[in-house]
């Protein structure tokens, strides 16, 4: 029969027995007696009224008789808990008596009990889980209790056992009477450590990540969890000692109470082996391996801040190494004891243990450079090699071997592929490992070991050795240098795997090329060279060429038909004629819109067999771009004329021609415009105003007045603003506003007459432009000091006014008025009534493109007063859509034509194409006209026409809430954005990442500009809110690049990225400024400043790859056809071309630049800009997403689904074209170092992924997430780190992670669909708590939750951490309520 506790403890005689003075049953000594299990006295007769309180002891109360006071009740279980420690205490030797002078609030001395080997009895009750900790606790008990919680409290001793258990029976027995069966554990640790007070087997809350036994399910997963939290501690350490140092209370008290919710958590968690004298065998979970792995995942914190500051010192000039520093000083801050805590020494061991942290990691990769392989032998010979090439010392020549590659090594050698290969042998990778091993374990297990030695005598001196415990320190001496050593062991093994790779790597590529690394679009562009002089085809050439087909058609179709007519005409040159006219005709007769119509037709009468079929091949449209997804791979086999038209509309993730692709192309020419005219900050700050919204419309209200006044005076004659505002000075009729807005430019009449100067040369460069397409286009003098554009809002608010005034002055009908007006609010690029294509808005309807500024001797709208209140009144938003409209012309121009012209011949030549490839007609005629429909749909989603057919109503509710839901949604954006460094490494060199000779490398830039923008966004709120004059401040020479490359604008910038760039102006300026809040815009900017800082370099790195090995060195000219590549060089021809340069033609430039007596001419000079400008542009967005309509799925932008696709245009784009670009370059197609590259980028993207979710779960609760744990946590990371991409809510459809309770099947389906929406889920979230709120059922601060920002810190805020709310996520299979009350 099992024993009761009661029953056990009557047996164990846990009453006060005979201590050590007769007849005295309390005594603890000859000196003192208990007078409770807390509360002593002494029997000296000259201290009769002297009391002590044991230190962090709080147990239960006897009922007590005071003379002042009465009769003071108990608590449940004080007399056992009294007999039980009073026995304990001087059964185990705690009867030594250590007074500390300090005294508590009922005058009682603070003592300590000892036993003889200076053991605390305060701290071994922490061990064994008896009683609670107090506020009095000291750190080395709260360690104790952490440690008993981790790995539980098994052989402390039985005496320990009896007590607890008794102890925690009599409480329960004394407090609930009912209870007498074993009642089920709430958790597992409870189980765990409850003895048989628990029914065995079950517990209430069952926790996946933890056994029965509470140990950790995946104890490597735990482990970074215990490092991460660890980290964490010791730096809210730094926080506490910085407010107790500097009497800062509010600093003070956030640490005290992030650490005890750290420790707290920490305490929590399911236990894991991180002892040596837990080590249970070799393997298993309580094995040495899994110890090794347990300690170096609580290690990787400390070690990657260090690491990290160590990288980022340059940067930062050393800054970053507080990082370390303050995680070590706080860690000893904290273990510090009460009157212990020491700054000077806590700081002191940090900035040691911080010294021998950076020791130790350069010493582990000391020895793993280019040389480690290379044996005796080997290094001899190379650096004879080197000697004789070069003609220098030996000694010269060994330093320069050991500043060399693994490359240039090899280059030294006659056959540097054969030499690679060499350096292969089993006997060299053998020797290179072993050293390694011995190296890593000497560094990393001896700097551990002193770190520790550091750590925790710094804890525990502060006066004297007197806390110093000498089987402590040896235990975790012990555990440091196992652990540091077989960490430095493991570490150093990749180190050899490394090398090897990089060896193997370098023999691959200097090897003759297997034409592995050319993708199937590098063949066709090889092959197309034979056919193109020499070059592949561009783009920009083609666009050209078919430009001139296309104006001289009609003349071409007589003259064939004339030659046809000869009898002269014979054999292929006839065949060849008839087939050009074929084309020609064709081209004239078949509109694409026609073509498009025809393919819609077949859609509507498709059987329901053909409409699964169509569905069935329509599935990877979801994830396809748009013209990728047209572009199919058989029929560009069939077509070189589809393959390059495909190619231009970004239509290949493999590129076959080079130049600008037509989204592309409207970027640059927009940045370059935006480059010439000049930044409107700078240009206002000439003027000594800042770039407020209220400033710029100031400025221009008086640049308009000025001007207007002095054009008036003028008249047909050039202004001369010194006459013309002389003659206004003299007129009486002028308004005075006029002339104070005159006298105020005169202040700065140089900047002024700059100003209008470049308005003018900006005016006649966006005329050119349009006059190359338009020779009849006219000219109107100072067009952008006059002209105005539409003023969306203004129309909106006033909509029925504005299409009366069209009525009325210009002869439109209600319905065209309409249309017209619905137009211009809903589609950008409309900014005059000539821009509006004649009862079709799509950019592809049978109409003339006529400019919108210069068609005609006339201003539009502007120049009529009566439409003044709807015209945009910002000089500078004027002069910006201006600029668009014009290049929207060009480039359409350039790849669509006027009336089509250029697309139809085009298009008639595919058809041709697809007939000669053995296509039947009607197959061939099919695939032509879904093409035309497909390419529609892409023209008019890039120009945002696409099924623009929703009622103004739906428009207007759908923006609003999207732009409350982006609000309210993207705090922690920039946090889930951290995963982009992953991608931004991709494709780099080791000196292109960290920085080198030539280089600071893209991750050092990364961090600057991150900084440096910072700094600027603070800067500028400054300005704005003191109104000071505050211009841009960025430095960087990434930054400077990205500037060029048109980067720093709205349209690519943060609010593009996340898919919620389609908005008004009031909601561009409020999400511009809250994407400056939450930092994403800083973020945005510094990583394509990191990005844009290599660019250069990479690409001159890959020239310089192809210009090595020519046949004839010296010849100045394209590439030899007899020239033999490596696969480096094939890899480095497939690299540009992706990026869109023909690198025969860019070599043959590049040499033309180098070679003295030659140069380049202007038209050379402008194509190798438009090379060096186009790659580095595509060079940027290959790392970091630009969601551009071509390379997107359809689905993500029509509007009908824009409140299903939000926040969609990240992971879209990085889907459709980020992802198999990454797949196809770097795996299908890499050397060895690429596809490396490749696993290392996933690698870190994976790792940022739970690094970017932990920082979220912090900011939020705190902690690590309380709902998710085991396989649904690690599902999180690697979602996070985009990896999976559109899949992953494909994944989460089919197996939600958060499980959703309905009560009924409808509640079920319109909860299924809201909940793919994140507009709808917030709306039906905000409206339940606006109800909610209203009714009283909850008060006003539960809004709270919804708001912008503050639901970002509300769960570790206690003002809402408290406000709860109904809900129907099921967590793991307990609701957010239980899961939120069982945390």
């Amino acid at each position: 029969m099992v024993k009761s506790f009661a029953e056990r403890m009557k047996s164990s005689k846990l009453v006060p027995e005979m201590g050590v003075v007769e007849g005295n049953p309390y005594a603890l000594n000859e000196n003192y007696s208990f007078i409770d299990a807390d509360t002593i006295s002494s029997t000296d007769p000259e201290e009769p009224n002297w009391r002590g309180r044991i230190r962090g002891i709080d147990s239960p109360e006897v009922t007590k008789y005071f003379t002042d006071k009465g009769p003071k009740g108990g608590t449940p279980g004080g007399r056992t808990a009294n007999a039980a420690l009073i026995n304990l205490a001087r059964k185990r030797g705690f009867t030594d008596v250590i007074r500390t002078g300090e005294f508590d609030g009922n005058n009682r001395e603070i003592i300590e009990l000892k036993d003889n080997l200076g053991r605390s009895f305060e701290t071994e009750l922490a061990r064994a889980g008896i009683l609670d900790l107090t506020k009095y606790s000291t750190d080395d008990a709260v360690k104790a209790r952490k440690l008993a919680n981790v790995f539980g409290t098994e052989g402390v001793g039985e005496d320990y056992d009896i007590a607890r258990n008794a102890i925690n029976d009599a409480i329960q027995r004394e407090t609930q009477y009912e209870m007498q069966l074993k009642k089920v554990a709430l958790d597992e640790m409870q189980l765990a450590y409850g003895g048989n007070f628990y029914a065995p087997g079950q517990v209430a809350y069952r926790d996946p990540s933890r056994t029965l036994n509470n140990k950790a399910v995946s104890p490597f997963a735990t482990s970074i969890d215990i490092g991460l939290n660890g980290a964490i501690e010791g730096g809210f350490g730094v926080v506490d000692m910085l407010g107790e140092k500097t009497g800062w209370d509010w600093l003070k008290n956030v640490g005290e109470n992030r650490i005890k919710a750290q420790r707290e958590y920490l305490a929590s968690r399911p236990e894991i082996v991180a002892s040596y004298k837990d080590i249970d065998g070799f393997f298993g979970d309580q094995g040495f391996l899994q110890y090794v792995a347990n300690m170096g995942a609580i290690s990787l914190p400390y070690m990657g801040t260090t690491i990290a500051g160590m990288m980022l010192a340059p940067a930062t000039k050393g800054l970053s190494l507080l990082a370390p520093i303050s995680l070590y000083t706080g860690t000893i801050w904290n273990e510090q004891e009460g009157d212990n805590k020491n700054a000077t020494l806590a700081v002191a061991g940090g900035l040691t243990q911080t010294v021998l942290d950076r020791l130790g990691v350069q010493m582990l990769f000391k020895g793993t450079g280019a040389t480690t392989l290379l044996n005796k032998e080997f290094r001899n010979k190379a650096i004879q090699n080197i000697r004789n090439s070069r003609n220098i010392t030996p000694e010269a020549a060994e330093k320069l071997l050991l500043q060399s590659s693994r490359k240039e090594i090899a280059k030294f050698a006659t056959d540097a592929a054969k030499f690679a290969k060499q350096q292969l042998v089993a006997r060299n990778v053998a020797r290179s490992f072993t050293k390694r091993v011995g190296l890593g374990m000497a560094a990393e297990g001896s700097t551990e070991a002193l770190q520790e030695s550091v750590g925790y005598t710094a804890a525990h001196t502060a006066h004297g050795f007197r806390d110093w415990d000498a089987n402590v320190y040896v235990d975790r001496m012990i555990d440091a240098t196992i652990a540091g050593s077989s960490l430095g062991g493991a570490f150093a093994t990749p180190g050899t795997i490394w090398d090897y790779g990089m060896w193997y790597d370098v023999s691959h590529r200097t090897g003759k090329s297997t034409g592995q690394h050319s993708s199937k679009m590098g063949a066709l562009a090889e092959r197309d060279r034979k056919d193109n002089n020499g070059r592949q085809f561009n783009v920009q050439e083609e666009n050209r060429k078919i430009k001139a087909r296309a104006d001289n058609a009609e003349q071409r179709i007589r003259e064939i038909k004339s030659l046809l007519n000869r009898s002269t005409t014979r054999g292929n040159n006839r065949i060849k004629l008839a087939r050009e006219l074929k084309i020609l005709e064709r081209a004239e007769n078949v509109d694409v819109n026609t073509r498009a119509k025809a393919h819609g037709k077949k859609l509507k009468k498709r059987t329901a067999q053909e409409l699964a079929t169509d569905l069935w091949k329509g599935i990877p449209g979801l994830w396809r771009g748009i013209t990728r997804h047209a572009g199919k791979e058989f029929l560009q086999d069939a077509s070189r004329r589809f393959s390059l038209f495909v190619d231009a509309v970004d239509g290949n993730l493999q590129r076959r021609s080079s130049g600008e692709s037509y989204e592309d192309r409207k970027h640059h020419e927009i940045s370059k415009i935006n480059q010439f005219f000049g930044d409107p900050t700078s240009i206002l700050a000439a003027f000594n105003m800042t770039d407020s919204r209220k400033s710029r419309r100031k400025f221009s209200e008086m640049f308009y007045l000025a001007f207007g006044a002095a054009k008036k005076k003028a008249g047909r004659r050039a202004v001369n603003f010194d006459r013309d505002w002389a003659a206004v000075d003299r007129d009486r009729s002028v308004s005075q506003e006029t002339k104070d807005a005159i006298n105020y430019f005169r202040q700065y009449m140089p900047q002024f007459k700059s100003f209008a100067s470049k308005l003018d040369k900006t005016g006649k460069k966006l005329h050119d432009m349009q006059a190359e397409h338009n020779a009849q286009l006219g000219f109107i003098t100072n067009y952008l000091m006059r002209a105005k554009t539409f003023d969306r809002e203004a129309i909106g608010s006033n909509q029925g006014k504005f299409e009366s005034l069209l009525i009325s002055e210009y002869g439109f009908t209600p319905t065209k008025a309409r249309e017209t007006t619905e137009a211009i609010l809903s589609q950008d690029g409309l900014n005059n009534l000539y821009d509006t294509a004649d009862g079709n808005f799509s950019v592809t309807a049978k109409s003339k493109f006529r400019p919108g500024s210069h068609r005609k001797r006339t201003l539009g709208l502007a120049e009529n007063e009566k439409f003044s209140e709807f015209m945009e009144g910002d000089l500078f938003t004027n002069v910006s859509n201006h600029a668009k409209s014009a290049i929207r012309y060009k480039v359409l121009e350039e790849f669509v034509g006027s009336d089509n012209k250029k697309l139809n011949l085009q298009l008639a030549e595919m058809e041709q194409e697809f007939l000669e490839s053995g296509m039947d007609p009607e197959e061939a005629t099919e695939a032509i006209n879904k093409f035309a429909f497909d390419m529609k749909n892409y023209f008019d989603a890039e120009s945002g026409n696409y099924k623009r057919n929703l009622s103004p109503l739906m428009i207007w509710a759908q923006k609003n809430l999207l732009f409350v839901t982006a609000l309210t949604s993207l705090p922690l954006a920039t946090v889930s954005n951290m995963v982009e460094i992953g991608t931004g490494l991709r494709g780099l060199t080791r000196e292109q990442i960290f920085g080198g000779p030539n280089t600071k490398g893209s991750l050092n830039e990364l961090a600057r500009s991150f900084v440096e923008e910072i700094k600027n966004t603070a800067n500028r709120f400054y300005g704005t809110a003191a109104g000071k004059v505050t211009p841009h401040k960025r430095f960087t020479p990434g930054y400077r690049r990205a500037k060029q490359l048109g980067y720093m604008s709205w349209e690519v910038g943060a609010a593009h990225t996340t898919g919620v760039s389609e908005t008004g102006a009031f909601r561009q300026r409020v999400l511009d400024m809250y994407f400056k809040i939450v930092l994403l815009q800083q973020w945005t900017n510094a990583m394509r400043a990191g990005r844009a800082s290599i660019a250069g370099d990479y690409i001159t790195d890959k020239i310089a790859t192809l210009l090595e090995g020519r046949v004839d060195p010296d010849f100045v000219g394209p590439m030899q056809a007899n020239q033999q590549f490596t696969n480096e060089q094939a890899e480095a021809k497939e690299a540009l071309r992706n990026l869109g340069i023909d690198p025969d033609w860019m070599v043959e430039l590049h040499l033309k630049k180098t070679t003295r007596g030659v140069g380049l001419n202007q038209e050379d000079r402008r194509q190798y800009r438009d090379f060096m400008r186009n790659a580095e542009f595509a060079f940027v967005n290959e790392a970091v997403v630009l969601p551009k309509s071509g390379i997107r799925p359809l689905i993500f932008q029509d509007p009908r689904f824009a409140l299903f696709t939000q926040f969609q245009g990240f992971i879209s784009t990085f889907t459709a074209f980020h992802l198999p670009k990454m797949w196809g370059d770097l795996v299908k197609r890499g050397t060895p170092a690429m596809r490396y590259n490749m696993f290392a980028t996933a690698a870190t993207m994976i790792m940022l992924g739970f690094v970017s979710q932990h920082l979220k779960d912090l900011l939020k609760y705190g902690q690590t997430t309380p709902y998710f744990e085991g396989s649904e946590y690690m599902r999180r990371g690697v979602a996070a780190s985009g990896l999976f991409g559109s899949g992953e809510r494909l994944l989460d459809f089919a197996f939600p992670m958060y499980e959703k309770r309905y009560k009924t099947t409808v509640g079920w389906a319109f909860g299924t669909v809201a909940g793919e929406s994140a507009s709808l889920s917030k709306a039906l979230r905000g409206g339940g708590i606006g109800y909610d709120v209203l009714s009283g059922e909850k008060p006003p601060e539960t809004l709270a939750k919804i708001s912008p920002l503050t639901q970002m810190f509300m769960q570790q805020t206690p003002a809402f951490s408290d406000l709860k709310e109904p809900s129907y996520w099921d967590f793991g299979g307990r609701s957010a309520l239980e899961a939120q009350d069982y945390r």
